[in-house]
């Protein structure tokens, strides 16, 4: 009896995808043998945005040659067996450059046609994310990539785990850029924050996306904050009137960009006490919500912590020092203490107003 191939991530991914995008819950399956602890993406975009990617040692560069010249004579197998032993011990995306500056400076040696076919194998048939990320590298350097072959492409894209590296391909599409905005809108984690990053704000759809959207992540804010407030342009929409969807939208940003821990956020832009500033002059004409509110608080808290302008202190305790702003910042806090919807709390909240 035949053994049964194992699904290959790209069949996984496929079968999973509900009303073109993957459920919240999807996540690929741990590496065999191995208790995987990151969430899909995560170990590439922790490598990107933390740490200086490892240079290859001789021994794995000479590993990966083995492994292009076993695939590039039509022993995929064997190619497959070498290029895990390259991926386990350097991750695929520090080896990018180096195995296409291989491909290049070798490329009377290695067949490209037999090197495309064993890179389609690879992103069609590979239950390995390794050998998923490898064909990617391949295939960027071919042009020419078939329409059944950049559905392949796109729905492998899907997941936060090869976004970064499908986008990369991608690239080469017609109409690239309407492509990996598409792309985007579908994915949730750390493949949205690597497509903000690429994509053009070259229309009024993309940039609105920017605005009201893009920031909103599974992972955090702070790393597409920056980029959403340049590419929405929003300080134009700062100084003209605007809809509760774009003030949201506005808020939402400042706050991505407040929290600088992983990387830098508003301490690089110019003109932050300004925007600021006009931020809070717009809730002062406006009815507040209660995130709004909690967005003030915040900013009053930044501003304090990092010895910015008194001007921004007090207009922020303008807002707060208001009644209802202030029985809305209560609520928050009762909610946040037992997890319980904000009604619950408005009652008590009132009375304790009242004393």
């Amino acid at each position: 009896m035949t053994e049964r191939k194992p699904e290959s991530l790209y069949e996984r991914i496929r079968n999973s995808t509900v009303n073109g995008e993957l459920p919240k819950e999807f996540s690929l399956p741990s590496p065999e043998g191995e208790e995987w602890l990151w969430a899909d993406g995560a170990f590439d975009g922790v490598a990107l945005y933390h740490t200086t990617l490892e240079e290859p040692d001789d021994e794995t560069i000479g590993r990966m040659g083995e492994a292009l010249r076993a695939a590039g004579e039509s022993r995929f197998e064997e190619a497959d067996v070498l290029f895990q032993k390259v991926g386990k011990r350097i991750p695929p995306i520090a080896l990018f450059d180096t195995l296409q500056s291989y491909i290049l400076s070798h490329e009377y040696e290695l067949d490209p046609n037999v090197l495309f076919q064993y890179a389609v194998h690879l992103l069609r048939e590979s239950a390995d994310r390794n050998l998923v990320k490898f064909g990617f590298c391949i295939i960027e350097l071919i042009s020419g990539v078939r329409d059944d072959l950049m559905d392949v492409i796109r729905t492998l894209g899907l997941s936060d785990e090869f976004t970064l590296f499908a986008s990369r391909v991608m690239a080469d599409f017609p109409d690239a850029n309407h492509e990996l905005f598409q792309l985007a809108q579908k994915v949730h984690g750390w493949g949205r924050i690597h497509l903000s990053e690429c994509i053009k704000p070259e229309n009024e759809e993309i940039r609105k996306w920017f605005l009201l959207d893009a920031v909103h992540n599974d992972v955090m804010p702070v790393y597409s904050a920056l980029t959403c407030w340049e590419k929405s342009d929003a300080a134009s929409v700062l100084k003209r009137p605007m809809s509760r969807e774009e003030r949201n939208g506005i808020r939402d940003i400042l706050l991505g960009m407040l929290d600088e821990g992983p990387v830098p956020g508003i301490s690089l832009l110019g003109d932050r006490e300004s925007v600021i500033l006009k931020f809070l002059g717009v809730l002062r004409r406006e009815a507040c919500e209660q995130e709004d509110v909690l967005a003030v608080k915040e900013l009053h808290e930044w501003v304090q912590s990092h010895g910015e302008n008194q001007t921004i202190l007090t207009a922020c305790r303008i807002l707060l020092d208001q009644p209802r702003y202030r029985q809305m910042i209560r609520e928050a806090e009762l909610c946040k203490e037992c997890a319980l919807p904000a009604e619950s709390h408005k009652k008590d909240a009132a009375e304790e107003q009242e004393k």
